[in-house]
């Protein structure tokens, strides 16, 4: 049966959190915790998330959120999740997703992809290099919700 790419619905949720909880490891993230966070996603116009369906099962998905940058003319879009179900990788759906954002962005006038991959993410990093994305930068973070107390 042939891939289909699509925009997410309610009814994927549940199969997307399934996705981010086991194929990411985000094993802590309650699905209704999930379901917020997505809800407010698809609330926001820069925000676009896309599945990729197989045999009427959420095999992957993909998720952007578009930006500016003091170093690029434009926009420029951030892949801020990406996960194809262990049982269906090695099959292209990962690049196919890639492929569906890229046409996303040049219909959009966007040139420009940026990233963040876990240090631990050996594989995830071949396959974006296989797809074309270099290694330029690491990326750090910072919880910074202690540091509110002084307000």
């Amino acid at each position: 049966m042939s891939l289909q790419i699509r925009n997410i619905n309610e009814s994927d949720y549940h199969s997307v959190a399934g996705l981010v909880q086991n194929e990411l490891g985000y094993s802590d993230l309650t699905v209704e915790r999930f379901f917020h966070r997505l809800s407010s996603m698809e609330a926001n116009a820069d925000h676009t998330t896309w599945v990729a369906v197989k045999s009427d099962q959420v095999v992957g998905f993909i998720g952007l959120v578009k930006g500016m940058a003091y170093e690029l003319d434009g926009y420029y879009l951030r892949i801020i999740a990406l996960a194809v179900s262990h049982t269906h990788q090695h099959q292209d759906i990962g690049s196919a997703l890639l492929r569906h954002a890229e046409a996303y962005a040049a219909k959009l006038g966007i040139s420009a992809f940026a990233l963040n991959s876990g240090l631990q993410r050996m594989a995830a990093h071949a396959f974006y290099e296989k797809n074309g994305f270099v290694k330029r930068s690491f990326g750090f973070s910072k919880d910074v919700s202690s540091s509110f107390d002084f307000l």
